[in-house]
């Protein structure tokens, strides 16, 4: 459950060490940076901390201690647990959830996207896990006279699409066992993987290179490119990936255009809360 506060707390520098580092420095509030520095104290120590154990972290008085922790208590950010040491609520990480939502995805990735589509030209998508095939929630429209659109809602098979496989690849390995098993491997040109066997190994290589390729698997004359997004909790929510006539996304580019995309993919992911 907390997980995902132990890879936002890099994002925080310790007031006490590194004060010097924030660029807005002269704007901060104290106590709001003081209770920041106490969530991010608190963040390490999932079972809780005492009144103490805080002070000792972060060097804070007592007294600034005890109103921080007793203001998160009203506003049911904290809770005390039996043993008179405090731990970060469910409802605290509930906000952060609450915040990854579709719409917020899409509205984090429109920028990136647009980027993306100037550069390649061709259409740029967005999509995300849906049972048995990836679903487009958006996309950048390409700038070709004569080019691939999507339609919003549109399916993408998991074992023949970029965007499907470059979620795949990153599944925790008992979600992708489970998935993968359901599978029916429809075959719909001559390139189309057709067991789970030969998708795991690929979607091994996904991994090491950090996107995925579709060479004409679903349609012949037609590549695609795509790489996961991810969110606060390093889960791949999404993925983003562009589609064209494999004159115009050849074999040799698909490199060169997955290092582009992943650049472009990170940035959502950070803007949803992802930290390396």
């Amino acid at each position: 459950m907390f997980d995902w506060f132990f890879k936002c707390r890099n994002k925080f520098s310790n007031m006490k060490k590194d004060s010097g580092n924030f660029k807005y420095q002269r704007y901060h509030i104290p106590n709001v940076a003081k209770t920041i520095t106490v969530l991010q104290a608190m963040s390490k120590k999932p079972n809780g901390m005492t009144r103490a154990e805080i002070n000792a972290e972060t060097g804070f008085s007592e007294s600034i201690i005890f109103r921080i922790i007793y203001t998160m208590l009203d506003y049911g950010m904290i809770v005390k647990n039996p043993d008179r040491s405090y731990s970060i609520s469910k409802r605290f990480i509930s906000l952060a959830y609450d915040a990854i939502s579709d719409e917020n995805l899409i509205l984090s990735s429109r920028e990136s996207m647009n980027e993306a589509r100037d550069k390649l030209i061709e259409p740029v998508m967005l999509g995300i896990l849906s049972d048995d095939a990836v679903i487009m929630i958006d996309q950048a429209p390409g700038k070709s006279l004569f080019g691939f659109t999507g339609k919003i809602g549109m399916r993408c098979p998991l074992h023949s699409s970029a965007p499907a496989k470059a979620i795949l690849a990153f599944l925790p390995d008992d979600e992708l066992e489970s998935i993968a098993s359901k599978i029916k491997f429809e075959k719909y040109t001559s390139k189309t993987i057709t067991s789970k066997k030969r998708l795991l190994s690929e979607l091994s290589e996904v991994r090491k290179k950090g996107y995925a390729i579709d060479h004409g698997e679903y349609m012949l004359g037609a590549n695609c490119v795509g790489v996961p997004i991810f969110d606060l909790r390093r889960y791949p929510v999404a993925s983003i990936w562009v589609t064209g006539a494999s004159e115009r996304i050849p074999a040799e580019k698909f490199s060169e255009i997955g290092e582009f995309l992943v650049k472009k993919a990170s940035a959502i992911s950070e803007k949803l809360g992802y930290n390396k």
